[in-house]
C-alpha cells in the first residue's frame, strides 16, 4: 500500500497509519492519473458507501489524536509567533459521483458531485491542521457559535473546525426534510439527532461540540453524504482555505508536533516545528489521498 508523503520542515516526520482503504480496493478498482477524474460506473454508489465504511473504521483513532488528556491552560503569551503553510495533493484521486432520481433528484440534482476532494491545481481545501502539545496558551475564541448548512443534500462547510462549548446552528436550504445525526467518534455514541422541515429554518445545539473529538455528521436517509466537526479544548487549529492555505497565530515560543489530517488521507501525518518569538515558522505538507 503506498504510504502518504509529507514535505519536511524543521525536524522529523512521524506519521500514523489508520484507515483501511485496502478494503475499498477489494470491492472496486479505481485507476489515477496526474489529474484525477470522476468515475461514470454504474457502482459509483456502492463504492462511495464502501469507502465511507473504510473511513468510519479509523475515525476513533483519529478523535483520540484531537483530544488531549492533559488539561488546557490559559496563560499570559508576550510576542507570540505562528505556523501558517500550504497544504497540497501528490496527485488528485478519482472521484464517484452519486446517481439519483425522483422527488431526490429534483432536490439535490440528478448527480450528486463526490465532495470528499476539493481543490484549486493541487492546493487541497478542508484539511485539518492542529498543533497537538499546546497544552497553554492564549484564551479561546468568545464567540461559540458556529453555523452549518445543509444545501442541495450536501454539509457546508464539509469540515468544520471550533473549540470546545460552542453552540453549533445548523440550517437546511432544501426544500425537503432532513434528518441529520451527529455521532461521536470518541465515545462511539449519538449525541444528536436534528430533524429540519422548514426551508432557511435554524435549528441549534449545544451538545455536539461539548467535549474535544472528533464528530462525524450523516444525512439518515442519504449514507453517501458526510461531514465532520472537529472539537478542541484549545485555540491552535485550522483548516485549509481553497488554495490550501492555512495559518496557526498566537502560539508562545517553543517546539511543537503539527497534525494534519483529511477525511481521504490514510493517516494522520505529523511534523515537529519550533516558532520564534514574534515570527511565523513555515511548514507545507504534501498529502497523498486515496
Amino acid at each position: 500500500m503506498p504510504v502518504p508523503c509529507a514535505t519536511r520542515a524543521r525536524g522529523r516526520a512521524v506519521r500514523f497509519r489508520m484507515l483501511p482503504w485496502a478494503a475499498v480496493a477489494l470491492l472496486v478498482s479505481c485507476t489515477r492519473d496526474a489529474g484525477g477524474g470522476r468515475s461514470s460506473t454504474p457502482d459509483a454508489d456502492s463504492v462511495v458507501v464502501a469507502a465511507a465504511a473504510a473511513v468510519r473504521g479509523a475515525l476513533p483513532n483519529v478523535a483520540r489524536a484531537i483530544a488531549s488528556g492533559v488539561p488546557y491552560r490559559v496563560v499570559a503569551v508576550s510576542d507570540p509567533g505562528s505556523i501558517r503553510g500550504v497544504i497540497t495533493l501528490d496527485t488528485v484521486p478519482v472521484l464517484h459521483d452519486t446517481t439519483l432520481s425522483g422527488d431526490e433528484a429534483t432536490v439535490c440534482g440528478a448527480r450528486m458531485r463526490d465532495g470528499s476532494v476539493a481543490h484549486s491545481g493541487h492546493e487541497l481545501e478542508g484539511a485539518l491542521v492542529w498543533v497537538s502539545d499546546a497544552r497553554q496558551g492564549q484564551a479561546l475564541t468568545s464567540n461559540r457559535r458556529a453555523d452549518l448548512a445543509i444545501v442541495r443534500c450536501q454539509f457546508v462547510p464539509r469540515m468544520l473546525a471550533l473549540v470546545q462549548g460552542t453552540t453549533i446552528n445548523l440550517q437546511s436550504k432544501d426544500a425537503i426534510v432532513h434528518h441529520t445525526r451527529f455521532y461521536s467518534e470518541l465515545e462511539g455514541e449519538l449525541l444528536s439527532h436534528m430533524l429540519t422541515v422548514d426551508r432557511w429554518a435554524v435549528v441549534p445545539s449545544a451538545r455536539i461540540a461539548a467535549q474535544p473529538g472528533l464528530v462525524r455528521v450523516r444525512l439518515s436517509q442519504h449514507p453517501y453524504v458526510r461531514g465532520f466537526v472537529a472539537v478542541f479544548d484549545h485555540p491552535y487549529f485550522a483548516v485549509s482555505d481553497r488554495y490550501g492555505r492555512y495559518a496557526i497565530s498566537g502560539l508562545p515560543a517553543g517546539t511543537y508536533h503539527v497534525r494534519v489530517w483529511h477525511e481521504r488521507a490514510d493517516s494522520v501525518t505529523e511534523q515537529i516545528v519550533t516558532v520564534e518569538p514574534g515570527r511565523a515558522a513555515t511548514l507545507n505538507v504534501k498529502l497523498e489521498l486515496h
